[in-house]
């Protein structure tokens, strides 16, 4: 794997700026006064940003990684190593 330091700031960015940019869809949907968001401008906020950020880092796993998030523990046996009475 290769992932590096690189890989963190763009997926943080990529997730703050997703979080604002839908932020501002949920001001302008719901018409919040500045400073005082309401509850759907909250959660696209939170959306944009942690949504940003998992696509962020499937993306990064797909060019850099194994290719998933989940890893590779079905085949290589560490599920039975963690505890499985066989």
């Amino acid at each position: 794997m290769r992932w590096g330091l690189g890989d963190f700031f763009w997926i943080y960015f990529v997730g703050v700026v997703a979080g604002v940019l839908l932020a501002s869809v949920g001001y302008g949907v719901s018409g919040d006064p500045a400073g005082d968001p309401g509850a759907l401008t909250t959660f696209l906020a939170l959306a944009g940003q942690f949504g940003g950020w998992i696509v962020g880092l499937v993306v990064v796993s797909r060019r850099k990684g194994r290719g998933s998030l989940r890893g590779h523990a079905e085949g290589d046996g560490a599920l039975r190593r963690l505890g499985s009475p066989d």
